[in-house]
């Protein structure tokens, strides 16, 4: 549900978004994210999804080591996709996470997580 605002001109979101230009990969195409939340992403891409398309994206997050990174494995539902000049912006909302790290040292692994609860 959709935060409470009494300014009409206020945009209302669930959760909290940010500015992260992130590498976000699918089948059929790559793109960097304009913003992030908890509960889904904006990226802009050359060819886009198709609207309404249930995917599987991965986001690659910086490491806090060099040459490590972390791989966040989503399934999304795309919910828009709009003109952004000579590309697309795509709005996906999460329907599940996995995050996973690379590189040397391990990492994280972990089951989906239950976007609910967080």
């Amino acid at each position: 549900m959709a935060a409470e605002s009494n300014d009409p001109g206020q945009e209302r979101r669930a959760a909290p978004r940010f500015a992260l230009a992130l590498l976000v990969e699918w089948p059929g195409g790559t793109g960097v994210t304009t913003n992030v939340s908890r509960l889904g992403a904006q990226w802009t891409a050359e060819t886009p999804p198709a609207l309404g398309e249930v995917l599987p994206l991965t986001v690659r997050l910086p490491g806090r080591r060099a040459n490590r990174e972390i791989a966040v494995q989503c399934r999304s539902e795309v919910l828009r996709v709009e003109p952004a000049g000579a590309h697309a912006a795509v709005g996906v909302r999460f329907t599940d996470l996995r995050f996973e790290g690379h590189g040397p040292g391990g990492g994280l692994s972990g089951s989906p997580t239950n976007l609910s609860k967080i």
